[in-house]
Parts: C-alpha cells; structure tokens; sequence
C-alpha cells in the first residue's frame, strides 16, 4: 500500500504544480478584449466525444479579426453572444478563451485534495 500512497502523492504534487504555474502565469501578456461568436461548429469524434470550433468577430487596436478560431468552447457559448477573449499584443490573430483560469483552478483544488489524502495515507501507513 505504500507504493500507492506515493504514487498518489506524485501525481498530487504534478496536479498542484500545473495548477498553481497556471495560475501564476495567465496568458502571458495577452489582453482582454470583446468578441461576438459568428458561428460555432461541432465535430464528432466517437459516440461519447464531441469537438467544437468557436469562430469569432474582433477589434484589436483598431483593425477588426473575422471569423478567427477560438480553441475553446463552453456549455454557455452561443452564435451571436459577446465574450470577453485574451490577445497576444504581439501577434493579434494569437487569441485564447478565458477558459484557462477554470481550468488552473480545478487543478489546483484536486491536486491539493489529493495531497492531503496521500499524506493522510502515508501517516496511517498504508
């Protein structure tokens, strides 16, 4: 069972790191800025996954981005819907959803919940 404890414990600490890096460095140097989704397709992968592609309308420093791949998709996303988006100053048609905070997040509260319980488990020997 120690060999599980530490395995636990080493899969924990990656999850926290990831998050907490995450969370540390949001989106470089990137932007906020609004955008509407001009349309947004679904493509089927197998019977349990499903890949969207989110297109959107944008102005960045006065020039307008149509029709610029998202890479990333939420339940809430609709055609017509304004969003708030993450540019690249450097390279404006480099865009990213706000998505990533979520996600740093989520990887930080399961990476710590499984810290804890790997180091409750090597305290009970197991």
């Amino acid at each position: 069972m120690k060999k599980s404890s530490t395995i636990l414990l080493i899969i924990s600490l990656m999850a926290l790191g990831i998050g907490i890096y995450m969370l540390a460095t949001p989106h470089k140097d990137y932007v906020e800025t609004k955008a509407v989704i001009d349309r947004i397709e679904s493509e089927w992968i197998d019977e349990d996954n499903t890949e969207y592609h989110v297109f959107v309308t944008y102005t960045y420093e006065g020039t307008t981005y149509e029709e610029a791949e998202l890479g990333d998709y939420k339940a809430s996303y609709a055609e017509g819907k304004e969003i708030t988006i993450m540019v690249d100053p450097k390279d404006p048609t480099n865009i990213e959803g706000t998505g990533r905070q979520g996600a740093a997040i989520y990887a930080t509260v399961i990476g710590g919940v499984m810290l804890l319980v790997s180091i409750f488990m090597k305290l009970r020997g197991k």
